[in-house]
């Protein structure tokens, strides 16, 4: 019986040292996951300080310009500046006039006989009464007509914010993708306008000269000298457009002390706010890991402070162990088997009373 009790007992303080040994180890965690929280936190004080200090130092740049960090940018040069300006100015004017003619001619257009006869490319594309023929027909045909080109050069303003500055590589790649995919969407929306053309065009000589051509069919677009003119005047055009108003603004950007200064503090800031959220989701993950070691640790301690060995256990135990015995010894022929079984009964009552007592 003695050994019996030992036995769990030996268990029960072995599985006692070693949830002391696990709760240490928690407690040991938890003191270094909290110096980290305290090392983060600091940190985050530090960025939260250095942004105040280059707000401060933006106030300055704007109110004194004469103080401020930058200096002149070697790479600007005054007569490619005003060449750019010159040349943005009047490659606006030709996108103006391009896809103005344009979306008259492929949505508003009524081609006549002799249009059509001349098979003049230059007059399908470049319609010089295209404004007022628009104004003919009606006030929403005409603003159409001048909204048309504002969405192209939209669009190419767009080339100026996607193509990746050299100072930073981390966007690189993402910014490429954005730019391949705008002259994507830009080229198709050049080619539906070409190919509406094509087809206004040869439906309207499909009325006039029925017998002498065939029917429509798509590739008939792709065929025609046309069609590849006004992509050309128009998509290349349009890239162009936007590379000359990327380094015209990007010439005027670095034209004077103050404007490099604005620039690299825009810089700094972006980093900074990034560096400060990155350090906040760490911090919360720190503070996570804590509280989760924090509910280990209880469960241990709770774990710790149950009874080692209940009655009811106790008394399972034993029972299981002299019932095996007295099923021996009954089916033994010894003449004094009862006796042994009474006697063994006897034991055992006096040793879960005594367990008990003690």
């Amino acid at each position: 019986m003695n050994q019996i009790l030992n036995h769990h007992l030996s268990q029960e303080k072995e599985q006692k040292e070693i949830a002391i040994q696990k709760l240490n180890e928690f407690k040991a965690q938890k003191e270094q996951l909290k110096k980290n929280k305290e090392e983060i936190e600091k940190e985050v004080k530090e960025k939260e300080k250095k942004k105040q200090e280059l707000i401060e130092e933006r106030r300055k740049i704007v109110n004194e310009p004469s103080k401020s960090k930058g200096s002149h940018d070697p790479r600007f040069s005054m007569p490619k500046y005003v060449l750019g300006i010159v040349i943005l100015v009047f490659l606006t004017l030709f996108l103006f006039l391009f896809y103005s003619n344009i979306t008259f001619s492929a949505f508003f257009r009524s081609f006549s006989e002799a249009e059509l006869e001349s098979g003049d490319f230059f007059n399908a594309i470049f319609y010089p009464n295209a404004l007022g023929s628009a104004k003919q027909q009606s006030t929403t045909t005409l603003l159409l007509i001048l909204f048309a080109p504002v969405i192209f050069i939209a669009l190419g303003t767009l080339v100026h914010e996607l193509i990746p500055n050299k100072d930073d590589d981390r966007k690189k790649w993402k910014l490429i993708t954005k730019l391949i995919l705008l002259l994507l969407f830009t080229f198709l929306l050049d080619a539906v306008l070409a190919y509406k053309l094509l087809r206004e065009i040869y439906e309207a000589k499909m009325l006039y000269f029925p017998e002498a051509l065939p029917p429509w069919q798509s590739s008939l677009a792709f065929q025609d000298l046309t069609f590849w003119l006004i992509i050309g005047f128009g998509f290349f055009v349009y890239i162009i457009w936007g590379f000359v108003y990327h380094n015209v603004l990007f010439l005027y950007e670095i034209s004077s002390e103050k404007k490099i200064a604005l620039r690299n503090f825009n810089k700094q800031m972006v980093e900074l706010d990034e560096e400060i959220i990155k350090l906040i989701q760490k911090l919360n993950r720190a503070k996570n890991e804590i509280n989760n070691t924090d509910k280990l640790i209880r469960q241990f301690e709770t774990k710790m402070r149950t009874k080692p060995l209940s009655l009811s256990q106790l008394k399972e135990v034993i029972n299981e162990f002299t019932g095996n015995w007295l099923a021996f010894i009954k089916n033994t022929n010894w003449p004094d088997k009862k006796l042994k079984m009474q006697e063994i009964n006897n034991i055992r009552e006096d040793f879960v009373k005594k367990s008990i007592d003690n």
